[in-house]
């Protein structure tokens, strides 16, 4: 199986700024979020989404980017691919499930977040619990082609083994940038040679991305702009079989399907790729 790599021009900070959109253009990004939607709908998942309080996700469109640029790096075809998403609750196992039509073998991964047997069976991912600190004891060395997060607790060592080796110290800079050098060793024994670590960032300062670039000397990096209209508030997509339809199109709320034309959705600023050196 032929691998991608990752080519592109430098920006003023260093990162390589790709030239190609990667699936990171408005109308890939609206085609995919309405492919997922299509998919809940299909698959019965929508309203148990909808009804689910999930303070760690920015909706279903916010799982657009990645997927996009999943599907253009491996040409549409991730037959025998292993994808991860660490963090993955609802909506995030909504974006796996799509992969997972792509041919990939999906994986979602949280520490706290247990779906329903009844939502996991309608997905059709693997699902764990489990601790991004651990994550080469649940895969085996160089066997995964991608992992994900779409979106991170700005502190996610919290309770974990290096929040308790670092408490006495009192200082969250020193206790993150030990968690990050930790996490990219581990991720670097499950990924396969030029395997993705994936992150799309928001617009905020209310999520973990990275803290250190030499961090992450054993990666290439790069980053992909995304094409987004609007602000960068939650939305809802209503559909057509929710009691709650809305008729008007809000500030809030957008109608399923998603128009192209219509140029007012947010999916976020950047994707920021790093890719395990061969």
């Amino acid at each position: 199986m032929e691998t991608a790599t990752l080519r592109g021009f430098f920006d003023m900070t260093g990162m390589p700024v790709m030239k190609s959109s990667h699936g990171q253009d408005y109308k890939s990004l609206v085609r995919t979020t309405n492919e997922l939607i299509e998919l809940a709908l299909e698959r019965g998942m929508k309203e148990d989404i909808d009804k689910s309080i999930d303070c760690n996700t920015l909706g279903i469109h916010s799982y657009a980017p990645t997927i996009s640029f999943l599907k253009d790096h491996y040409s549409n075809d991730m037959s025998g691919r292993k994808i991860v998403e660490i963090g993955a609750r609802s909506h995030g196992i909504l974006a796996l499930s799509l992969i997972k039509n792509l041919g990939a073998d999906a994986h979602g991964i949280d520490i706290a977040y247990l779906p329903s047997n009844t939502f996991q069976q309608k997905s059709g991912i693997k699902y764990d619990r489990g601790r991004w600190e651990y994550i080469s004891q649940m895969f085996e060395e160089n066997s995964v082609d991608a992992i994900y997060i779409n979106y991170m607790h700005p502190a996610p060592y919290e309770n974990g083994p290096l929040h308790e080796a670092n408490r006495c110290m009192h200082n969250q800079e020193i206790t993150l940038d030990a968690f990050e050098k930790h996490i990219t060793k581990e991720m670097h024994k499950v990924l396969k040679p030029n395997g993705l670590y994936i992150m799309r960032e928001w617009n905020n300062n209310r999520e973990y991305l990275f803290t250190n670039i030499n961090n992450f000397s054993k990666y290439t990096q790069s980053v992909y702009p995304i094409e987004s209209y609007g602000k960068g508030q939650n939305r809802q997509i209503y559909t057509g079989t929710q009691p709650e339809y809305k008729e008007e199109i809000t500030e809030d709320s957008r109608r399923y399907p998603l128009n192209p034309r219509d140029k007012n959705m947010y999916f976020g600023k950047q994707l920021i790729v790093f890719q395990k050196r061969a």
